[in-house]
């Protein structure tokens, strides 16, 4: 029975995880799949213990700092917190909480998710696209996703699925020396959804996948053996013309007229980043000291 009990649980929790990392963006009213991440959050409160409590501060102290930086930055101008961001904020805390409590059980599986996805994906696109009268656009801000709403809202929603699981797959196929039957059905859907992200790509898409690319042949210079990657002059200046011509790239911002700069554009979301990054870095050497026993 306990053994029975576990096996139901663990499907319940690999299907929480895959709606939440895969089908995020499918959405009906109120009702959102990533939403599932709440059922592992309930079962940690069911399990509570007194290990399971210090854990708990432990992984709340990031989502606390968010919050506070949140509010800090905001205080001059007044703001008043609204339903959807006192939800955000919560949302944050749990995600916070299942993906550190949960990490080994995500790892573990994270290979079968990613194969479930892109097998399950590419059926399904083949099928929706064939029993309806919709067309490919090759669009970056009206395309096929953003019409239909097919899983995703829009193609760039897509690209952030696309980017890493190409990148995984070009990476796994790589080291593989001898293909097995499995191996062979895997690369056959890779093609497929490979195809299928560079018909509908965006913005997104394009510039992560180029930027990732770049990094993967910065990191696995020495194996490829290529003299040009062994210089480290010349691959940093690889690595950074690209992301100044991309910055420079003048760009339409979606939904108006205006033309900026693609480095404007991205400027907030830096700034931000920066000081979000700042905050976890004094977080880590706060509690390293901490652990230490160093005067913090």
């Amino acid at each position: 029975m306990n053994l029975l009990k576990y096996i139901k649980i663990n499907n319940l929790l690999q299907v929480c995880f895959f709606s939440f990392i895969f089908l995020w963006d499918i959405k009906y009213e109120i009702y959102q799949f990533r939403l599932l991440i709440i059922i592992p959050f309930l079962f940690i409160l069911f399990n509570y213990k007194n290990k399971i409590y210090n854990l708990f501060l432990t992984y709340s102290l990031v989502p606390i700092l968010i919050l506070l930086h949140f509010f800090l930055v905001n205080i001059h101008s007044g703001i008043i917190l609204e339903q959807r961001d006192i939800f955000g904020i919560l949302l944050l805390f749990i995600i916070f909480n299942v993906s550190l409590f949960y990490k080994d059980h995500i790892f573990n599986h994270l290979d079968k998710y990613i194969n479930w996805f892109i097998i399950l994906f590419s059926i399904s696109f083949m099928l929706f696209f064939m029993s309806t009268d919709t067309k490919l656009t090759l669009n970056c801000y009206n395309g096929w996703f953003h019409k239909t709403k097919f899983i995703f809202v829009e193609n760039s929603h897509f690209a952030l699925i696309s980017v890493p699981i190409i990148n995984y797959y070009s990476l796994f196929f790589c080291k593989l020396k001898n293909f097995n039957r499995n191996d062979k059905i895997l690369f056959f859907f890779f093609v497929i959804f490979l195809i299928i992200s560079f018909i509908n790509f965006s913005t997104t898409f394009l510039v992560g996948l180029i930027l990732t690319n770049l990094y993967l042949l910065l990191f696995y210079r020495k194996n490829l053996k290529i003299k040009i990657f062994n210089n480290r002059y010349l691959s940093t200046i690889i690595a950074i013309v690209p992301a100044i011509i991309l910055a420079m790239w003048k760009i339409q911002i979606p939904g108006t007229e205006t033309v900026k700069q693609a480095g404007w554009v991205l400027w907030p979301i830096f700034g931000a980043t920066n000081q979000m990054l700042a905050a976890l870095i004094l977080m880590v050497l706060t509690i390293y000291f901490w652990k230490k026993g160093k005067k913090v």
